[in-house]
């Protein structure tokens, strides 16, 4: 059962202590459900007449939290109260003294807190997540008219705790669990431990309040160059974006028109041309090479002429373009706040592969990624070893959907392509002569054969493979067709990654790893003999999914959804909680 809550999507995994139970639930539903008791038991009004003293605002802030506690009409995941730890200890912590005022007047990192949630759009975040107008309302209303009451005083302390808490664990660890949005996408577990009660204690007690805010988002570079693109965007949206060019002809060197012109307009607006640079309907070489400019950061063949792809990419509008770059601000955030380093970074939806070091690539290359039916997931890991000359032990869905239809036309095809049959898939279970094997009686269902491809060149895995255990059997591996590394399009895989230099990868892990030369690589490689090389030092790898990105030279790079995440992802950040019927007089 999930959350009473739409949206009620769990940040962190269960534990089996009440405090990792809340940071399950609680983005969404502990602000209603502690307001649920402040509202249900009975009017608040100001039993003083004006202004509570800070015993009475105590007195109110404790009540509402023992009638929260009573209840259990809220149910997450089966569990009642998933979130009942965190707020409750937080002001038994500090015997239920408002957090956010004092003597009836807002503190001064209150203020700070309130100004940083009003600028929490730069982030790609939404103010209206962390009640943010209730907030303004209750200060409106409340506080700056005079004295405010207890109950008046208790709400805001309520919702500001609650705001904090949230936007604390959305800067930190994303307003979305991927885990629950796509089936092949692996939280690192590194987001799972933050103490956000911690960083809220910490917030009420540092002398520097807006220097913590600060340091809430990611800290690299990638996470501030992208915050710097949404801007960006949002200023051209502001501005009125660009024109959609009619769709026709392709548009190359020599055209004219009022497409051109469209063309040349359009390329200007997003800094691909220099304003003025060019005629303004004229399709010269400094256009063909705005074009070329636009291509490569759009992942596109880069021919310098404006086809049907390219005009297609050219058309998407300003506003989707910057909710595709706030989306990936999500995904940032997702990732660990401090990547090993160095570390293997793989963008599915780039096609590339970069070796990190001090946040900047060092080695390059492109890569082959899985079918959009046989999706690479997304996860972390650590590259553990290397395997030159593996064999290749196919996976069972491989093994029923692409080969045995192959042997059932043709039985010779397992010979030519090295593929060695075996009873099971035992490690000693013994290997059969495929001419025995009833292969027209085979289907999917009662396939219990286990093949294996020998090494060598012909060999699917190329001659090293890059592994990392994990639950996708999923892994870095050389090829033997290399001719897919001239493709723009490479989802070609049934899920691994197949790399362009394995070679140049191979070094660079076995660098501090003595006697792995250059020259015993290729040795070792030439020699035929599966060898398996234990890295002293296993290197971190980080298989993401980016669709949007600025690079170091200022550069705003888009990429097609080839696994149509953006439209699920865009679904769920625009998802807000339901609050009960009753609740509704509360605003």
């Amino acid at each position: 059962m999930g959350c009473l809550f739409k949206g009620c999507a769990p940040l962190f995994e269960p534990g089996k202590d009440t405090r990792n139970m809340f940071m399950k639930c609680f983005k969404v539903f502990i602000f209603a459900w502690v307001v649920w008791g402040v509202l249900t038991a009975g009017p608040v009004t100001a039993s003083a007449t004006g202004g509570g003293s800070e015993t009475e605002v105590s007195d109110f802030i404790r009540r509402s939290i023992e009638n929260a506690l009573d209840r259990d009409v809220f149910v997450c995941r089966n569990e009642v109260l998933c979130g009942a730890a965190l707020i409750p200890s937080f002001y038994e912590r500090r015997h239920f003294k408002p957090a956010w005022t004092e003597m009836g007047v807002l503190l001064p990192r209150t203020e700070i807190f309130i100004s940083v949630l009003a600028e929490a759009d730069e982030e790609g975040l939404q103010p209206r997540d962390y009640h943010f107008e209730e907030i303004n309302r209750l200060i409106t209303k409340h506080l700056k008219g005079g004295p405010a009451n207890p109950g008046a005083l208790t709400h805001l302390d309520l919702l500001l705790t609650d705001a904090f808490l949230m936007y604390a664990a959305h800067m930190i660890g994303g307003r979305v669990n991927p885990e629950t949005v796509h089936a092949e996408w692996v939280l690192p577990s590194t987001k799972k431990d933050w103490n956000i009660d911690g960083i809220l204690d910490s917030f009420l007690a540092t002398d520097d309040p807006l220097g913590l805010l600060e340091s809430l988002p990611p800290p690299h570079e990638e996470y501030q160059l992208l915050r710097k693109a949404f801007k960006r965007y949002k200023e051209l949206l502001e501005e009125g974006g660009w024109e959609a060019i009619p769709e026709g002809e392709a548009l190359k060197k020599g055209d004219r028109g009022f497409r051109v012109g469209l063309l040349l307009r359009r390329l200007q607006i997003t800094g691909d041309l220099a304003l003025g640079d060019v005629p303004n309907d004229e399709f010269g070489e400094k256009v063909e090479l705005a074009v070329k400019n636009f291509q490569a950061r759009h992942g596109l063949e880069v021919d310098g002429i404006a086809g049907k792809k390219t005009l297609a990419a050219m058309n998407v509008p300003a506003h989707s373009r910057m909710h595709q770059i706030r989306l990936n601000l999500e995904r940032r955030r997702w990732l660990p706040r401090e990547p090993e380093n160095p570390h293997v970074s793989v963008n599915i939806a780039d096609y590339t592969l970069a070796v990190i070091e001090d946040e900047y690539p060092v080695i390059n290359m492109k890569v082959v990624v899985g079918r959009d039916y046989r999706r690479t997931p997304v996860f972390s890991d650590r590259i553990r070893y290397l395997v030159f000359n593996p064999y290749w032990t196919v996976p069972h869905t491989i093994a029923v959907k692409d080969i045995l239809p192959k042997v059932k036309k043709d039985l010779d095809y397992l010979e030519r392509e090295r593929i060695r049959v075996f009873s099971g898939w035992d490690e000693d279970s013994p290997e059969l002569d495929p001419s025995t094997v009833d292969w027209a009686a085979l289907t999917p269902r009662n396939f219990q054969y286990r093949l294996r491809q020998d090494p060598g060149p012909h060999n699917a895995m190329g001659r090293i493979k890059f592994m990392f255990p994990n639950k996708f059997n999923v892994y870095l591996h050389d090829t033997n067709n290399a001719a897919l590394f001239k493709k723009t399009d490479r989802s070609l895989s049934s899920g691994c990654i197949r790399v362009e230099k394995p070679f140049e990868l191979a070094l660079y892990l076995l660098n501090n790893q003595p006697g792995w030369t250059p020259e015993v690589v290729k040795e070792t490689i030439s020699g035929g003999k599966t060898k398996t090389v234990v890295l002293t030092t296993p290197v971190a790898v980080h298989i993401q999914y980016r669709t949007a990105w600025m690079d170091e030279t200022m550069t705003v790079h888009f990429r097609k959804d080839i696994y149509n995440r953006d439209s699920i992802l865009a679904e769920a950040l625009e998802k807000r909680p339901l609050r009960p019927k009753s609740l509704s007089h509360w605003k």
